[in-house]
C-alpha cells in the first residue's frame, strides 16, 4: 500500500513540475500570460486528477544562472536578457494567481538553481 501511495505522490510531483515549467516558459517566451490563460493550462494539466497544491515554492536565481542552464541544454539562442527577466516576472505573476486562489506561496531568493517553481503536497 505504501508503494502505491508513493507512486501516486511521485506522479503528482512530475505533473506539477511539468505544469510549473509550462507556465513559466509560456510567460518567458511570450512575455505575457493572463489569469484566464493560467487557469486554462491548469485545467488541461489536471483534467483527470483531483489534486490541488498545498504549497508552492518559487525558487529565484540571479539572472546569470538560468543562462548557464539554457546553454547546457542547447538553448543558447534564448539567453537574451529579456528571457530570464520575463521568466522571473512570469513566476511572480503565477505565484500571485495561486495566492489569490488560496495556495500558500514561499519564495527562495538568490538560489543557485535556474528559475524554478515547485509544488509541494502534504
Amino acid at each position: 500500500m505504501h508503494k502505491i501511495r508513493r507512486a501516486r505522490t511521485l506522479g503528482h510531483a512530475i505533473l506539477d513540475r511539468s505544469f510549473c515549467s509550462t507556465i513559466a516558459f509560456k510567460m518567458a517566451a511570450t512575455q505575457r500570460i493572463d489569469e484566464a490563460s493560467f487557469h486554462e493550462i491548469q485545467r488541461a494539466f489536471y483534467a483527470s486528477e483531483r489534486v490541488f497544491p498545498d504549497l508552492v515554492v518559487v525558487i529565484m536565481s540571479p539572472p546569470h544562472v538560468p543562462s548557464i542552464g539554457l546553454e547546457k541544454r542547447g538553448g543558447a539562442g534564448l539567453c537574451t536578457r529579456a528571457f530570464p527577466d520575463a521568466w522571473r516576472h512570469g513566476l511572480r505573476h503565477v505565484a500571485r494567481v495561486l495566492e489569490l486562489s488560496g495556495v500558500s506561496v514561499r519564495y527562495v531568493p538568490n538560489s543557485k538553481t535556474p528559475f524554478y517553481m515547485s509544488i509541494l503536497r502534504e
